[in-house]
């Protein structure tokens, strides 16, 4: 996108492939800098928006007392199954003095080590979903995120500046006056927890559809 500044220091934008190749590159079109500049603040300040209400959300629920009772549940469970393990290793190791011994067949040996080779198994992957589920409810979403700073820092800035766009945008995309297309940086993040955040709405709201890290004028 090419900038001009016309005899009175007013600030316009235009499609540099037009005035390079004519219509064979691209069609004429351009923008004042002041309207472009209320577009891109809009949309960051939505998408900032959208951002910091739905980590809020998810912060909250899981500060709520049945997260927190659900968390100490499965933390029981954990330990459970880790002392299961432990004892299920042991006999597993004991098997081969046993039979070493004679008190257990060929037979036997191989029956019983079998038997507890699936148990630690079938342990091993219990464990790891309650470990799975016990992260989710108590990871404190976003606050160490890249964007959740630069979130808190531009979130109800009244005014564009060049530290804000740097910050929070990948490109935009100028296919017209009437449409242009802004790609955010962290676009990554900025899903998860807008994806997290709708998993737990329960006030029937109707939920936020966004192509990931875009936003679109018409």
């Amino acid at each position: 996108m090419g900038c001009k500044i016309d005899r009175k220091y007013r600030i316009s934008y235009y499609c540099p492939n037009y005035r390079e190749n004519g219509t064979l590159g691209c069609t004429r079109k351009n923008i004042s800098g002041t309207k472009l500049d209320k577009i891109i603040l809009e949309a960051v300040q939505v998408h900032v928006g959208l951002f910091l209400q739905y980590k809020g959300e998810i912060q909250t629920r899981n500060s709520e007392a049945r997260i927190k009772s659900r968390c100490r549940t499965l933390e029981a469970e954990i330990k459970k199954l880790q002392i299961a393990k432990n004892q299920c290793q042991q006999k597993i190791g004991s098997l081969y003095l046993d039979y070493k011994e004679k008190l257990l067949t060929v037979q036997e040996y191989f029956t019983f080590k079998e038997r507890y080779q699936l148990a630690l198994t079938e342990n091993e992957r219990a464990m790891q979903e309650k470990v799975m589920q016990l992260a989710q409810l108590q990871e404190n979403y976003g606050d160490n995120l890249e964007l959740t700073k630069e979130a808190d820092k531009y979130a109800g800035q009244l005014k564009i500046t060049q530290e804000m766009v740097s910050s929070l945008i990948e490109r935009i995309d100028f296919f017209s006056e009437e449409r242009l297309q802004i790609t955010f940086r962290y676009e990554n993040q900025f899903q998860d927890i807008v994806t997290k955040g709708q998993e737990i709405e329960s006030d029937g709201q109707e939920g936020v559809s966004l192509e990931e890290g875009r936003f679109q004028t018409y």
